[in-house]
């Protein structure tokens, strides 16, 4: 996977590189393993919108303790798909 961010959003990319664009994403992007990554983190407590390919949000809202939950569940996911 890779992590493409700018300010406080960022997006999963389950290929080895950042698209440059929607034919790059469309041939290179696991969109699959994408839905299944997301569901999981639901089932688990953590939020981001059901759909591959969207953004995420960190805010003010979010403690330093709700980012470390999210990545240590974040981890497990990953572990497990």
């Amino acid at each position: 996977a890779t992590v493409s961010r700018i300010g406080s959003s960022f997006c999963t990319y389950f290929c080895d590189h950042v698209p440059v664009d929607w034919h790059d994403l469309a041939s290179h992007h696991d969109f699959e393993l994408d839905k299944r990554y997301r569901r999981a983190l639901i089932d688990r407590g953590v939020y981001q919108f059901p759909l591959p390919c969207r953004q995420c949000l960190i805010s003010a809202a979010h403690t330093a303790d709700d980012i470390d939950r999210t990545l240590e569940i974040t981890r497990e996911v990953l572990k497990a798909l």
